[in-house]
């Protein structure tokens, strides 16, 4: 038994055939956009976390010098300063995820002895630098580990 297939039919099973690849192509782009976007965005959003943390940064000075001023780095960049100073000194500052060096500097007004500076960003050494002698003066920098990122297009300013 032959079945005849009038044009109507052919152009309905035709256009049923072709219409399969597009569809399928389609879904395809669709689900590989999809994961490129949540790829895009989970990556986005830990290297925002990574780049913009606080960094815990330990100051120490030793030695044995008389009358020491110690001036550092503090949470927001300023540099921040105490007098008088009996060593020795250890101090904890969290610094703003902006600030990318941080610095501690000790000097005696006092002649003689010596003195130690050490700069450690959460837990790692980055600087260290020790003097002896007349008016001593001991300065070490660091980088703080924060990375410099570009804001994003929006972001929240009241953090």
């Amino acid at each position: 038994m032959t079945t005849d297939l009038t044009s109507g039919d052919h152009l309905q099973v035709s256009w049923k055939k072709r219409l399969w690849r597009p569809l399928a192509i389609g879904g395809f782009v669709l689900l590989f956009v999809a994961g490129l976007v949540a790829y895009v965005t989970i990556h986005r959003h830990a290297t925002w976390e990574n780049a913009h943390r606080g960094v815990k940064i330990t100051y120490e000075v030793e030695g044995t010098a008389k009358a020491v001023k110690i001036t550092y780095t503090g949470p927001v960049g300023d540099p921040e300063q105490i007098q008088d100073v009996t060593l020795p000194w250890t101090a904890e500052v969290t610094v703003e995820n902006w600030v990318l060096v941080a610095s501690v500097w000790a000097t005696s007004s006092t002649p003689g002895g010596t003195v130690t500076c050490r700069l450690f960003a959460d837990g790692q050494k980055v600087a260290e630098q020790t003097s002896d002698g007349g008016y001593i003066s001991a300065n070490c920098v660091g980088v703080t580990g924060n990375k410099f990122a570009p804001f994003p297009a929006t972001r929240d300013v009241t953090d």
